[in-house]
Parts: structure tokens; sequence; C-alpha cells
């Protein structure tokens, strides 16, 4: 679908950003798309995350539909439920973060007990993206992980793109291109409730869900693939719509997180999924050309109880408390844990590492071909700017090693224009001629898209297959049967060459001063978790019976012939000894306060000690998907 060419982007500041590892600071940027119907999405650079999506509903009236918070704060500090954000360099589970690539084996860290999840302990989530407007219509983040990075091999040279689409879209494309083969499955971790961000497990109940999807991944209890694939049923046969109520109340363990099969291959942009919210109209479609989708009701958000210590919820929004069961999570993305299952599709991207002499020979063409097309010293110095964006990608991926390098690609026909020229570009692309330099595979987990997918058109470096693209779709009906009964069609659109990848270099921006302010930096923290309530329970206490002594009893008689009568000596009287009484130990509860229980025997002692027994519980965040 086209862009949406009333839309307007803003930008401004979200907060300030102190790198854990190196300790520099950075400005947060968010950038705000309003078309002219009424829908406003907001993207911030940490993460490249979603923050807001505004939408009407069928009254016209708009309310935002994705979970967030007002602050960077918040984002810190709820890493763990990654809210909106860009997961990577593999989205879902590794087991053990293990995987073998040529034979070689590579460890990833751990950070969900003994596998890795959502990229590691630092993913791209928790990343500051480079980011510029492109064309006043898309907002692009790129990202570079180096090599080593969670335990990933390659640099990798991530980007992903944000525009609105006719009809109320939110088009995201995701590509990837690395200097060694690595995995990679990117994914957006958007958590979305039509009824509004603020309405919770309430709102989310009364949605009804269709996947277009017959079969699964069969999983484990720690939600890693066994490897078999298997047809779905009952609550997981979506195929028709389902509310989504009867599903998470029915399912084992507590709600859906399953991976979806949509296709065994990558092809065309295709619709996987309809959500409808019948008493808003609001209809929310994912299409996109990646192989599976992780359906999760966000059952790792704290559930809510009457003696919790409201303190400790986890509030977003103006205020608004996000609960379990409160929102909706669509990841599209690749098989999980597909790189340590020889029968799933695979999530490697084949490194693409260019000679230096063949990239100086490329950036000529590019120089040759633009200056064959410009006129004036104008054109000739943006001409310079564009070949020193392809240059800038190459140096960032480790081809062009030097400035000398550098300086000689501009060598051409007799003319150097090396020495003291400013290469950068900061934004600037090559998207005519339709000159390809090179290719690997250009990666992107699953994508999410509010409307239909266009292809990337022009040239493009270091690209070859895109990844992403796809969409979901925010509108409304008329009435609940035409929504729910909506017909799901897939697209065949033509995949051309993607555009080049741009790497933003550091601009120098001039800033008016007018006064010094000091401004505090607020470090992450984590959410405190509160201590168990501790109860004193009934302390077992053995009961000691003293033992009777035997005794014996002599009667006198009185007789006239002693040898006559005999008396037997009574035998002794043996007191059985009670065992020692055990008394049950109720498991621990929660109440409000300790009350101590006593057994009875303990009630009428003085100077008794009763023992008691804590338990350990806390909030538990969990990660999913």
């Amino acid at each position: 679908m086209d862009l949406d060419e009333t839309v307007v982007i803003t930008e401004d500041g979200f907060g300030l950003f102190e790198d854990p590892e190196t300790k520099k600071r950075c400005i947060v940027k968010r950038f705000t798309l309003k078309n002219a119907t009424d829908m406003t999405v907001q993207l911030i650079s940490y993460g490249a995350t979603v923050t807001s999506i505004l939408v009407p509903d069928q009254d016209g009236k708009v309310n935002d539909v994705v979970l967030g918070f007002d602050e960077l704060e918040g984002y810190l500090s709820n890493k763990s439920q990654r809210i909106g954000s860009i997961v990577g360099r593999v989205a879902n589970r590794i087991s053990q973060g293990r995987f073998k690539i040529y034979g070689e084996e590579f460890q990833v860290t751990k950070n969900e007990n003994k596998h890795h999840l959502h990229g590691g302990d630092r993913g791209f989530d928790q990343r500051v993206w480079q980011s510029h407007v492109e064309n006043g219509r898309k907002v692009v983040f790129s990202y570079l992980s180096k090599d080593g990075e969670e335990g990933y091999p390659g640099n990798l040279l991530a980007q992903v793109t944000y525009s609105i689409v006719k009809e109320n879209g939110l088009q995201i494309e995701m590509r990837a291109m690395s200097t060694k083969p690595t995995p990679v499955n990117l994914s957006s971790h958007g958590y979305f409730n039509l009824a509004g961000h603020e309405t919770g497990s309430r709102g989310l109940f009364e949605h009804k869900l269709n996947v277009n999807a017959d079969r699964f991944l069969m999983k484990t209890v720690d939600n890693l693939p066994t490897g078999e694939i298997s047809v779905v049923s009952g609550d997981l046969d979506l195929r028709r719509p389902k509310l989504i109520m009867n599903g998470i109340l029915q399912m084992p363990g507590g709600g859906y997180d399953h991976t979806m099969v949509l296709e065994e291959k990558e092809g065309p942009i295709k619709s996987v999924a309809l959500v409808v919210h019948p008493r808003t109209g609001r209809t929310l479609e994912v299409l996109t050309d990646q192989l599976a989708l992780q359906l999760y009701t966000s059952g790792g958000l704290p559930a809510i109880r009457e003696e919790d210590d409201k303190k400790y919820l986890l509030k977003g929004k103006k205020g608004a408390v996000y609960e379990q069961y409160g929102a909706l999570c669509l990841e599209t993305q690749n098989y999980t844990d597909g790189v340590n299952h020889s029968n799933f599709p695979d999530t490697e991207v084949v490194a693409t590492v260019l000679e230096v002499s063949k990239v100086l020979e490329l950036a000529a063409i590019v120089l040759k071909v633009l200056l064959e097309r410009v006129d004036t010293v104008s054109e000739v110095a943006k001409a310079l700017e564009v070949v020193g964006t392809v240059l800038e990608v190459a140096k960032a991926l480790e081809v062009v090693d030097t400035v000398s390098e550098v300086a000689k690609a501009l060598e051409v026909g007799g003319h150097s224009f090396g020495g003291g020229q400013s290469f950068g570009g900061g934004g600037h692309s090559f998207g005519g001629g339709g000159h390809s330099f090179e290719s690997g595979q250009s990666v992107g987990g699953g994508v999410h898209s509010f409307g239909s997918s266009q292809s990337f058109g022009g040239g493009g470096f270091g690209s070859g297959q895109p990844l992403g693209g796809g969409r979901i779709s925010v509108g409304h009906g008329t009435d609940e049967e035409s929504n729910v009964a909506a017909t799901i069609i897939t697209r065949k659109i033509p995949i051309t060459v993607p555009k080049p990848y741009i790497v933003e270099v550091e601009k120098k921006v001039p800033y008016t001063v007018k006064y010094a302010v000091e401004v505090p930096i607020h470090k992450p923290y984590e959410v405190p978790v509160p201590r168990p309530y501790h109860v004193t329970v009934e302390k077992k206490v053995p009961v000691t019976v003293e033992k009777p002594v035997p005794y014996s009893v002599k009667v006198p008689v009185k007789v006239d012939d002693p040898q006559a009568v005999h008396v037997s000596e009574p035998k002794p009287h043996v007191v059985e000894v009670p065992k020692a009484v055990h008394v049950p130990v109720p498991k621990t509860v929660f109440v409000p306060k300790a009350v101590p229980v006593y057994s009875s025997d303990d009630r009428g002692s003085s100077g008794q000690d009763v023992g008691h027994e804590g338990g350990s519980e806390g909030y538990s965040y969990g990660s999913h998907q």
C-alpha cells in the first residue's frame, strides 16, 4: 500500500540515557507521526520502540491501543517485559544458549534460567539506535551490533523503518547484514489492547481472535520447541474467530504463549491474523512475509490481588495499571530455536564480506553515474555525500579499514576528490540507477505493519532478499458480524531489490543554550519485590508422657499355717507410652499480618516457644514471549 502523504513527522527528546557499559550519555529521541485521519504513532530511539498508537473507534473516539510508558524511566525499570520494542539478534529462545555454525560452537548469554531469550542480557531492545527521518515520511532506526556482543559472531548492521500507510496502517520493515555467518531473527514486541491500553484483562477478554495457521510447535515446560510440528486443535485452532477469554481461561498453564506455524518457506506478504473488538469496532490485521507467529497473551505481566501492596503495581501511561492478560502480542518471526533443529527453516544470515578493492570499484561506479547526471557544484557535493554514505556502511562492516582507502575510492576519471572532503552523508541514500552492490541475505524477524506492504525499490548496498514487511491494519467496521467475518486475502506482491542500508553518522547540530541546567541522571533501577508475609504455624512438639514405674503390692494375709497359703506377687502394671504427637504443618499462606496459630497442646503452656516458618514469594514479571 502507498505511503500516507498526509503524514507529518515531528521530533523531540524523550529522556537522557547513560549507557551502563560505556557510561556515555545521549538523548533518546522521540518521533511523532500523525496523519489526517486521527492516527498518531510515537516512536523512541531506545529499543526502536513503539510507545503509543492512537486510533479512533467507530464513534470517532480516539484511544491508545498499545501498552507503554510516559517517561524513559518506565522502560528502564521494566526491561524484562520489552514493551513495544524491537528484540534481537534472535527473538524468542535458544536452548542452553548454544548453537553451531559450520561445526563451530557458539555460546551466547543465558538470561532466562539456563536458556537465551530475546537477544540476551542487553538485546536490541535495550540499545539506543541511530535514527533519522527519510523523505519526511519514514523514520529509520539503525544499530550496529559488534562482533561478540552477547556472544554472537560478526558485526551485524540492523535497520528498522516505520511508516504510516493509507487506511491507517503502520508498516515496519526490517533488514540486517553481517560480516560473519550468524543467526538473526528480529521481531516487534508490541502489546495490543483494542479496547484501550488501560482496560486490562477486562478489555482484552472482549476481543475475538483469528489466526491463519493450521500447525504449531510443540513445546516443553521451558517454552522451548521439542522439534515436533503438530496440527492445531481445540483452543489452539483459531482458524475461525474465537473469544480470547475462553482460550486464556482454558489453556493449560494459563493463556497463550505458542509459536504458530504460518509457512515452511518465505514468500510474499500474506494476512496471518485478525483481531476484532466488537464494542469499539476496532480491528487489527497482521500481514507478514515471515514463517511463524508467536501468540502471547501477556501471562508474564503481574497478576493483581487485593492484598498486594499497590506501590509495586506495574503502572504505565497516565497511571494505568498493566496486569496479567491485559494485552495481546502478535510477534511475527522465524521458528523458535531454529538454530538447533535441523527440520526447522534456517535463521542464519550468510555473511557478505567484500574485498576492499571491490568496494572501491563500486564506489567509483556510483560516483561516475552520479557525476553524469549533475550540473552544479552543489549537486557534485551531494554526490560525494552519497558515496560517503556507501563507504560509511562498508566501514561499519569492516570492509574498508583505512581513511586512505576511502580517499582512494574518490579518485575517479583523473579527478581527485579526496583530502579534506567530508564523508558521511548522515541519512542520504542512493536509490536510483538500479545498482545493487553485492548481497547476502537481508534479514528481519517478523514484522508488524499497519497496511499492506510495499516493495523496497531502488538499488542497494549489501542487500538481497528483504525480510520484514507485512502489516497490521487498524480500522473499524460497522457491526460485530462484519468485523468477525472479514475476509483474509493473501497479497502476492513482487519483491524488488531493497534500498541501501543507511548508517547515520553523528551530525553537528547547533544548540542555543540560554541557561546552564544540571540535569540529574536517573540510573535504571529494579522494582523491589515485596517480602512474603510471615505466618506463625503450629510447631511439631513431641509430647512426652512419664513412664510409670512398675510396682509390687504386698498383701498381708493372716493364716494359721503360713506354708499352706501361697500369695503370688502381682505382675507390674505397665502403662503404654504414646508415641510423639506430630502436629501437621499447614502450607504457607499469605495474610495481611503475622497471625500466631497454636496447637491445642500449646495454648496453656507458659514459656513454650512456638516457631514459625516463612515462605518465599515475590513478583516475577517473567519473560515470555
